[in-house]
């Protein structure tokens, strides 16, 4: 079951397209296919946190999107032992790349993204 804030961000969230690594394109210039998309909502936190990115740097971000994904949705942090982290293509076209996520009460999950 849903909670209030689970509810609120799908009739009111945005549409991302999620795009995943499909092996193609070299180790380095990995080529991204669409993978569906999920309905969140964009926040910038008061205080940024630190993060990994895929190549073991220590980033700094404070945006977080807060989605509720259903379970077919494949969302890959970075790393991840499942290959290059997901892109999420907002519907004005940037991009921001899955660092961290986590689940909150109420179905919804916190996903830290840095800008692309």
């Amino acid at each position: 079951m849903l909670g209030p804030i689970a509810r609120l961000i799908q009739s009111q969230g945005r549409e991302y397209q999620l795009r995943n690594a499909s092996g193609g394109g070299g180790r380095s210039t990995p080529s991204y296919g669409d993978d569906g998309t999920i309905v969140g909502v964009l926040e910038r936190r008061g205080r940024p946190q630190t993060a990994t990115d895929s190549s073991g740097t220590e980033v700094e971000t404070d945006l977080e999107i807060r989605a509720v994904p259903d379970d077919t949705t494949t969302l890959r942090p970075a790393g991840s032992n499942d290959g290059y982290p997901t892109l999420l293509e907002h519907p004005t076209g940037a991009e921001y790349r899955l660092l961290d996520m986590h689940e909150e009460d109420g179905g919804m999950t916190v996903l830290t993204v840095v800008e692309d």
